[in-house]
């Protein structure tokens, strides 16, 4: 089993947490980065809940950040059948940030992307079925 995280550095110490707890060894892997939002600035709590809120409800428009949620979705997804349609044939794990994990998960579960996004804490991760993509697990912390 491989952790794959988002590249360059990403959540490394988030990976190296849930490496150590699995026991398993992590691997950068560009594409499966949060969504891009590099011009947003400092929002308080509440206003940035607010425009995540807006991300998820208005998937195909640009309103936070750099990308809509569609192409953040597409990003991602496109990164993890490129690591299934190689020849690894472990489990894998995706490391990465809430808003695109919450995008993927409720397009192969029909969960409601923001409630998971609210739920997702440090360091969480999501336990996929394959080839289904079908939700066996979400770990809200590692205690």
């Amino acid at each position: 089993m491989l952790i794959f995280l988002d590249f360059p550095t990403g959540f490394l110490e988030s990976a190296q947490q849930v490496s150590d707890f699995l026991k398993t060894r992590v691997v950068a892997t560009p594409g499966l980065e949060e969504h891009h939002r590099h011009g947003v600035g400092f929002l308080s709590e509440e206003d940035f809940q607010q425009r995540v809120a807006e991300f998820f409800s208005h998937s195909d428009e640009l309103c936070f950040g750099d990308e809509t949620a569609n192409e953040a979705y597409s990003r991602f997804s496109a990164t993890i059948d490129r690591i299934c349609s190689t020849n690894y044939r472990e489990n894998l794990i995706a490391v990465s940030h809430g808003t695109v994990i919450s995008l993927f998960v409720s397009q192969h579960n029909g969960t409601p992307a923001f409630g998971l996004w609210k739920k997702l804490g440090l360091p969480s991760f999501v336990v996929l079925e394959l080839p289904s993509l079908k939700t066996l697990l979400v770990r809200y912390g590692l205690t």
